[in-house]
């Protein structure tokens, strides 16, 4: 059980840092997405960086449990967040899928380290 606990929470760590990365360098798709859902780049910088260190906090299950049960429920409401905010500027449900399977996926990676522990 621990080992696939490790898996996915190496899989949703490499997602978070991917997509936080791409938000604090400011990747054009980024940049018009936070213009899209009405944030100012500096916010979505700030959500990057946060996911950044999410997802490192994900990555220290083997060390300190607690803190990446709590990295990973932040992560899940920020994906919550990411799928509120989709809907709030009338996307079609699809645009906030990508967002819902993360925050299935981090709920999972969540759920395998607070059993294996």
């Amino acid at each position: 059980m621990w080992i696939a606990a490790i898996a996915l929470s190496a899989l949703v760590a490499l997602v978070f840092v991917a997509n936080g990365a791409a938000k604090m360098l400011g990747h054009p798709k980024m940049t018009e997405a936070s213009t899209h859902l009405g944030y100012s780049m500096r916010s979505f910088r700030i959500i990057g960086l946060l996911e950044v260190f999410g997802a490192l906090g994900i990555l220290l299950a083997p060390l300190c449990v607690p803190l990446s049960v709590a990295a990973a429920t932040g992560l899940v409401l920020f994906t919550i967040g990411g799928c509120v905010a989709h809907l709030r500027a009338s996307d079609p449900i699809r645009l906030a899928t990508p967002a819902l399977a993360c925050a299935l996926l981090t709920a999972a990676a969540t759920g395998l380290q607070f059993v294996a522990a």
